[in-house]
């Protein structure tokens, strides 16, 4: 049998956790045949909104509320939504060989569907059930969510789960909550669509309980055992070099509409297009007095790998006519197609709609 690292981490702030996830990520990367897999099991102390890889930061997240509240910001590798934590989030993330599973919808399935769904089952919340590759429900209430990357050989899995009771009103006033988030949901507000195994079960279970459930079920649907462990120096020392930049405004801006458009061109003019599919996506585009494509962007909460594809679809609309439909078209398509993108949930045509529309606007 397998044996795998287990990782069990208290933060001040999850903001120390990307580099200190990254630095991991790196170590075993370098390592080839010599990887270690690892899980980790932790919570953090300050209330917290993060980020997923290619959201638009202007978008998502309420900058002056945070600051008001004292909430930290912070922005992960890997894709999914923009969620708040606070001090009864736990998480549950694991960093393994790239092979480990066919695909990432499957690791998906078995991560978020059998270890995390069955974890918050042992904790008492009986009715948890597994909706697709982002969510576990109780009943049509959110109670886990997931973040998913290929990081060269490293495959990452990453979830939060509700155990006890989000503070939901300090989430609602730092997170801008888009109008479809609950489009294709039998709830109208976040207050009606966030639950926790607390409010399931009357009873808040204890960090014991749950580093016992997730290691009883990472054992069982992964096939491996579970040895404690601590970080490594090497880790610690690749954590000091990272933890800088991942901290810094650079990464947490990484994508952001206000930025990338702050300056348009001579006579030039910009386009948005909000589209949800089964994940949002939404498209901006700016144009020069020619109307060719200037800058474009893509952002949202839908899993994309290799991400670099997104800036590589960006660059290449760079100089298009912004009405030429099938050459916005083909440049997205010829792109997925040639680097193998997987992207669940989606297909190519949900990124050049958007697009096109986006395009449309800004030309007009």
């Amino acid at each position: 049998m397998k044996k795998i690292r287990i990782l069990e981490i208290a933060y001040e702030s999850l903001s120390e956790h990307e580099p200190l996830r990254r630095a991991i990520i790196e170590v075993r990367n370098q390592a080839g045949k010599d990887a270690i897999n690892t899980v980790m099991i932790f919570s953090v102390k300050r209330p917290c909104v993060q980020l997923g890889e290619f959201q638009d930061i202007d978008e998502e997240v309420n900058v002056q509320e945070c600051q008001r509240w004292g909430v930290d910001i912070s922005r992960r590798v890997g894709g999914g939504g923009c969620i708040f934590y606070d001090d009864q989030t736990r998480f549950a993330v694991a960093l393994l060989d790239r092979g480990f599973f066919e695909s990432m919808e499957e690791a998906a399935r078995v991560w978020q569907g059998e270890i995390i769904t069955g974890t918050l089952r042992n904790l008492g919340a009986k009715e948890a059930w597994y909706r697709h590759i982002g969510d576990v429900q109780i009943g049509p209430t959110k109670v886990s969510g997931l973040g998913a990357a290929i990081i060269q050989n490293t495959l990452y899995l990453g979830s939060f789960m509700n155990i006890g009771t989000p503070r939901v009103e300090l989430a609602a006033k730092v997170l801008k909550i888009p109008p479809e988030k609950f489009a294709d949901k039998p709830v109208s507000q976040l207050e009606d669509y966030v639950t926790s195994v607390e409010k399931a079960t009357g009873r808040l279970p204890s960090m014991e309980e749950f580093r016992q459930a997730v290691r009883q079920n990472a054992e069982r649907f992964l096939g491996v055992e579970l040895i404690p462990g601590e970080t490594a120096p090497e880790e610690k020392e690749v954590f000091e070099k990272l933890q800088p930049f991942y901290t810094s405004a650079e990464w947490i801006y990484k994508r952001s509409s206000g930025q990338k458009f702050s300056d348009l061109p001579l006579g030039g003019k910009k386009g948005k297009f909000r589209y949800k599919a089964r994940k949002l996506i939404i498209a901006h585009v700016s144009v020069d007095q020619r109307k060719r494509i200037d800058q474009a962007m893509l952002c949202g909460d839908f899993f994309i790998q290799p991400g670099e594809a997104l800036e590589e679809i960006e660059k290449n609309l760079q100089g298009l006519e912004a009405r030429d439909e099938e050459k916005i078209s083909r440049v997205v398509k010829e792109i997925l197609e040639r680097k193998q993108v997987q992207i669940p949930l989606l297909t190519p045509e949900d990124f050049v709609f958007p697009l096109i529309q986006a395009a449309k606007e800004a030309a007009l």
